[in-house]
């Protein structure tokens, strides 16, 4: 383990950043439904574990492509690992809360009747939380660093797609009642709000599978993102797909 007091600061600015952010966007919505809906209670706030885990997400996602065109978020680039294990976690507490504390409003007979909403959700928590299971340097070291790399690249956009189809499937019904003026809604529901968001960041990520930007300046020096092994002195120096040290969301 490098106990480098410099690294070690390093890593603690970052895991701050990460938890500052999700305790201000936790903030931010529990003040849009207080403001909303006059009251907070456990299905609102779960409702905010799970928009705060969408959240952090989706700037896990964009903190990639806005560092090929802004070199301020090179900075964030690390802080994406602590972005996206904060995400995992909060859909971890999200999923205990809505099948646990609240079951009597989830019974089983709803869940099966509706299977492909629940079901998308749990893949894109099973894949999170595999994704988070390997992001260390022990891993790295197992699966090489070419398979480590495509291992997380794939695997946080496959988990981003179910997780856009588990709030498609479990929140279009609510949309279509509110678009059909059915509802007492004076404005546009959270939920569909944010999933124009996700729709803008899935075409932005879909757009950069066939677009290759390379910008003079904006990406690192390699002398600078050597990765050092934990039982090695000998370091690995990286290529596109072992920039992104042990962080989610490459």
């Amino acid at each position: 383990m490098n106990t480098n007091p410099k690294t070690l600061q390093t890593e603690f600015t970052h895991i701050t950043g990460a938890l500052v952010t999700s305790v201000a966007v936790f903030e931010g919505l529990y003040w849009y439904y207080w403001r909303t809906q006059g009251a907070v209670d456990l299905t609102f706030v779960n409702r905010i574990f799970a928009w705060d885990a969408v959240i952090l997400l989706l700037l896990v996602l964009l903190i990639g492509p806005l560092c090929r065109f802004f070199a301020f978020f090179r900075k964030l680039i690390h802080t994406r690992k602590y972005l996206g294990l904060a995400a995992a976690a909060l859909g971890f507490v999200h999923f205990l809360v809505t099948y646990i504390f609240l079951a009597d409003r989830f019974p089983a007979a709803a869940l099966i009747k509706n299977w492909p909403a629940p079901l998308m959700g749990l893949l894109a928590l099973i894949i999170f939380y595999f994704l988070t299971a390997i992001s260390n340097r022990w891993s790295l070291m197992i699966f090489g660093p070419g398979a480590w790399w495509r291992i997380q690249h794939w695997g946080v956009r496959i988990a981003f797609v179910f997780l856009y189809l588990h709030v498609l499937l479990a929140k279009k019904s609510l949309w279509v009642r509110y678009l059909d003026g059915k509802t007492d809604m004076a404005t546009p529901p959270l939920s569909l709000i944010l999933f124009g968001v996700m729709s803008a960041v899935l075409l932005i990520r879909i757009g950069f599978l066939f677009v290759k930007y390379e910008h003079p300046g904006i990406h690192p020096e390699p002398s600078v993102n050597v990765i050092p092994l934990a039982s090695s002195s000998t370091p690995i120096q990286p290529n596109e797909s072992t920039q992104q040290s042990t962080s989610i969301g490459v």
